[in-house]
């Protein structure tokens, strides 16, 4: 609506520009004329909350004559505040504060929450001192605006210390006109995207996966959208489990609830209820750790330090553990909401409103350290919080973007779309990475589903894991070295390793595809496929086996104890530092080393070939370390 829509309105706004008040009198209800005060009080008997428009237009007859009543323009702010009209609030409220003989404090208490909404906390606090400078409010509301004050101190701290955002609405196939969208979770290569929309009232999942022409168009996730509602749900890292919301499930009489469903084929399976983790109170807002065995929600449960904590519950490989408070330095006696784990394994986001904060839901972070404490959550700052609610928060594999659900008004209602911005150098995560692996047959290109056997040498870790044959995708921290062997049965195994020490950039993600070749059978003639053991190790220049080849050897073990009639072909191959025919004898003496283990481990010598073949086949260039680090290699080739 522009000025010129009604001509009354924009007369009155004319006449209470600040020229116009200069020139006019002003008046408290308390001296007013009788015909003034008897025209107010039928103004007073009418609900803001059941007619605002009303009220506001007898405030306009009252006001547009003189003397200007005060308690009126005091009411007239009070509508556009009701109306969410700040601006034009603000300039009611201040007229009559600054027209005012005497200080009236609650009319600076009004100014002051006007200016709160409007988040202007200078404004704010002028206003809250000079309500609290004065001997005419009761203790109570001192105690309460003394308290805000110290809270004002905070958020001039958090502003302080921010920056600015540069905030990305996401595609119009994912953000809707009419619907909500929030809790976003992305796949570990960002490449789907799934949430939920709140539609006529209720939550469903969405999905939608990212193209070279960007976002799809989201579709509902229809094998666990149900007519109840779904939500607020977590995928685990390797994309087989889904722990989400139910609410108001019937036969169960509860608020909400968590469930797990397993992914199997291209679907989701039938959900479980997650037993352990839920009670007769509000559960909801799940998300995994790393390595998918501790999960943390939020609770409303009784025993917890306010309304809503957050929890988590461990998985010791064949049960969830009994739920665990977080306890003081995260959960407050407000609410504690929406967590978020980094795959870093220890940079938790969540949502709070009992933490210092703009209002309503703000952001928070906050690290675990070493000893499994949390340090003092920080506040995301008014960057990225606001008055209204910010939550659902979902950082990607690099801690370079981060996703959340933005609450905004839009057309005088409030409405929930999904952002993305680039995430501040101070909130970011530990670095962290991911191999993408995908197995094929080496014969045919056939895709093979298979498992991977992935063990962290710097920490001794080991996980094991199915690769489906549609990839996996696994994370992986800097700094560590990790020996993969990738297996399925009646083929020979892959082996390798990822060595920090190779990598100039640890975020960059590692891409697979992992030739299996099939064992050879009796009426197939010799198979020469060469196969690299590349977990195997010796002492520099020499051809001492070091312990951390036996893994690697026992399962060669293994393979040659199944395949009772296969004989085997061991190659031994070095770099070219050295003399050629030095080389050649320790490429032989590395060789015989590999078929002694495998003598002593109960394979018969008469299955067992060497061959030498020193520096004559390198696999990748000697002019790096890498490269001569590839060379110096033992292979091997099977036969019937």
């Amino acid at each position: 609506m522009t000025l010129f829509f009604r001509s009354s309105l924009f007369l009155l706004l004319a006449f209470f520009s600040v020229g116009a008040f200069a020139q006019k009198a002003y008046v408290r209800l308390e001296d007013a004329p009788s015909k003034l005060v008897k025209k107010y009080k039928k103004t007073e008997s009418i609900s803001i909350q059941l007619d605002a428009e009303s009220k506001k237009s007898k405030l306009q007859s009252l006001l547009s004559n003189e003397p200007i009543l005060l308690e009126a323009l005091v009411d007239m702010a009070k509508v556009y505040y009701y109306e969410k009209d700040y601006d034009r609030a603000i300039q009611f409220i201040d007229e009559a504060v600054s027209n005012t003989p005497q200080k009236v404090p609650e009319w600076h208490n009004i100014y002051a929450g006007i200016c709160k909404a409007k988040e202007d906390y200078a404004c704010e606090k002028t206003n809250l001192l000079a309500y609290t400078d004065t001997d005419q409010i009761s203790f109570k509301k001192r105690r309460k605006a003394e308290l805000r004050l110290g809270k004002l101190e905070e958020i001039e701290m958090i502003i302080a210390n921010t920056e600015p955002v540069a905030m990305q609405k996401l595609s119009y196939h994912i953000n809707s006109d009419e619907f909500a969208e929030y809790k976003p979770v992305l796949s570990t290569n960002d490449s789907t995207i799934v949430f939920t929309r709140r539609v006529n009232g209720q939550e469903d999942f969405y999905v939608s996966h990212l193209t070279k022409e960007g976002w799809t168009e989201a579709t509902p996730l229809a094998e666990l959208n149900t007519e109840g509602n779904e939500g607020a749900h977590a995928i685990s890292p390797d994309g087989k489990y889904m722990i989400f919301t139910r609410c108001d499930v019937p036969n169960r009489y509860r608020s909400c609830d968590l469930y797990i469903s397993k992914f199997k084929d291209t679907k989701w399976g039938e959900p479980k209820y997650m037993g352990v983790a839920n009670t007769e109170a509000w559960e909801s807002q799940a998300a995994f750790s790393p390595d998918g065995k501790t999960v943390y929600f939020s609770s409303g449960r009784e025993g917890g330090i306010g309304n809503k904590d957050l929890y988590y519950i461990q998985h010791d490989g064949k049960k969830w553990g009994e739920a665990i408070n977080l306890g003081e330095v995260i959960n407050t006696k407000g609410n504690e909401e929406s967590p978020y784990i980094h795959p870093d394994g220890r940079t938790l986001y969540f949502m709070s409103t009992g933490h210092p904060g703009l209002g309503g839901y703000d952001l928070f972070v906050s690290k675990k350290r070493p000893d499994e404490t949390w340090t003092k959550p920080i506040n995301m700052g008014p960057a990225i919080n606001s008055s209204q609610d910010e939550g659902g928060l979902f950082v990607d594999l690099k801690g370079e973007y981060a996703y959340y659900s933005k609450t905004e008004l839009q057309n005088e209602d409030l409405k929930s779309d999904i952002y993305r911005f680039p995430l501040p150098l101070k909130f970011k995560p530990d670095p962290v990475s991911y191999i993408e692996l995908h197995v094929m047959d080496g014969k045919t290109g056939e895709k093979l589903d298979a498992k991977l056997i992935m063990k962290e040498k710097t920490y001794g870790h080991i996980r094991t894991l199915n690769i489906p044959k549609t990839g996996l995708t696994e994370i992986i921290y800097p700094n560590t070295l990790y020996e993969i062997t990738v297996e399925k049965e009646h083929y020979v195994f892959y082996s390798d390793n990822i060595n920090p020490a190779y990598r100039s950039d640890q975020k960059k993600p590692i891409v697979y595809t992992v030739e299996l070749f099939p064992i050879p059978s009796e009426v197939q003639p010799t198979d020469q496929v060469e196969i690299v053991l590349k977990n195997i190790y010796f002492e520099t220049g020499k051809a001492r086996l070091l312990a951390d080849s036996y893994d690697e050897l026992n399962r060669l073990i293994s393979l040659l104890q199944k395949e009772a009639n296969t004989k085997i072909i061991i190659f031994g191959h070095t770099d070219n530092i050295g003399n050629e025919q030095d080389n050649l004898l320790l490429s032989q003496n590395r060789a015989d080393a590999v078929k002694n283990y495998l003598i002593k481990n109960t394979i018969e010598a008469g299955r067992i070939q060497t061959k030498a073949l020193g520096e004559s086949q390198p696999i990748a260039s000697n002019d790096t370390e890498e490269g001569r680090a590839q060379n110096r290699r033992i292979s091997f080739s099977l036969q019937k």
